[in-house]
């Protein structure tokens, strides 16, 4: 390393390996992966292997860029295999001994909440995480400025090709536990990749309280709110990814625009009321992109 500066490459692990992200955000939970890791550790070249080199690649770009680039690293030098023992035990960490909750949980009815495809299948379980203080305040901040006595708004997902697929009322700005709600209720399985702009933090809620649900999800900041996480890993960047290059990641925030043109109509309707015009926009939103799909 010249003059003391670290190849890029180094700097996105060092800082990752810094920030307070999940270890898993750079070494997730793939067996193809993992096993890859493990053989270089034992001192094996997987360049020689298209399928372990390619399954680094695509889920490990960050690790990846230094693998590709430093020759010297094949075979492992001590160094490098130690760092890599330690990541492996601490990525397997959140999901050892671990059950998800039972799912005969009560469902609870939402009349603030519309997912027609999406029926609640189970309730949102009881966890010790949800009345732990912790003593450490998270680095990936937002700040929000909104109405004193109105409500933010509505969260909404939607899948790749642009449909919604529903939408809550949210009673706070931008409350991780809407989404984890709606993943853990909703989905007979969690998805295997979620894009949100505060997913830095809905990793960490939800591995503090069903990792196993999630054991197999990628969480990524979408491309417009990526430049804003200083402190969070880069394992997050979806940029880095090759094999979700042409994924739209502004498809929530396109819709979003929409629906702020009827925002004075709906901000004092009626509970009823502002959920049938929510309802009836996204449902005309819906049909168009399909007939132009």
């Amino acid at each position: 390393m010249e003059n003391n500066v670290a190849p890029l490459g180094y700097k996105k692990l060092i800082a990752s390996l810094g920030s307070d992200s999940p270890v898993c955000t750079i070494i997730p939970h793939v067996q193809t992966f993992q096993e890859a890791l493990t053989q270089s550790i034992n001192g094996i070249d997987i360049r020689t292997d298209p399928k372990l080199w390619k399954s680094v690649q695509v889920n490990s770009p960050v690790l990846f860029d230094i693998l590709c680039k430093d020759d010297n690293l094949h075979p492992l030098p001590d160094y490098m295999k130690g760092l890599l023992k330690l990541l492996l035990k601490k990525s397997v960490e959140p999901f050892q001994d671990k059950e998800s909750p039972s799912e005969l949980a009560v469902i609870e009815k939402d009349k603030i909440a519309c997912f027609p495809s999406l029926p609640s299948l189970r309730g949102r379980g009881r966890y010790s995480a949800d009345k732990a203080v912790t003593g450490t305040k998270e680095r990936c901040k937002k700040d929000f400025k909104g109405h004193p006595s109105l409500l933010p708004g509505i969260f909404t997902i939607f899948c790749s090709h642009g449909i919604c697929y529903g939408f809550e009322v949210m009673n706070n700005h931008e409350s991780v536990n809407i989404p984890f709600t709606i993943f853990r209720t909703r989905f007979s399985k969690a998805p295997n990749v979620i894009v949100y702009d505060f997913a830095c933090s809905l990793h960490k809620y939800c591995l503090r309280r069903d990792p196993v649900f999630f054991k197999h999800t990628k969480f990524f900041v979408d491309r417009f709110h990526w430049y804003n996480h200083k402190a969070c890993s880069h394992g997050y960047n979806l940029d880095l990814y090759p094999q979700y290059t042409s994924l739209n990641t502004q498809i929530n925030e396109q819709a979003n625009a929409g629906l702020k043109r009827i925002k004075d109509m709906l901000s004092y309707m009626t509970q009823d009321h502002f959920m049938s015009h929510c309802r009836l926009f996204l449902y005309n939103k819906n049909i168009n992109k399909q007939d132009s799909c």
